[in-house]
């Protein structure tokens, strides 16, 4: 259900390794420092 979604612009991934867009989602019964996914752009 999209309107349970939360967004956060807290983030701790490494951000010096993408070259855009970068992403993480949690699922709400896992441990908060541990992403179910993650990704994002990267043109080097």
């Amino acid at each position: 259900d999209p309107a349970s979604m939360k967004f956060s612009a807290r983030f701790v991934r490494r951000l010096d390794y993408y070259t855009g867009f970068v992403f993480e989602a949690h699922a709400p019964d896992a441990a908060p420092d541990k992403p179910v996914i993650g990704g994002g752009r990267y043109d080097r």
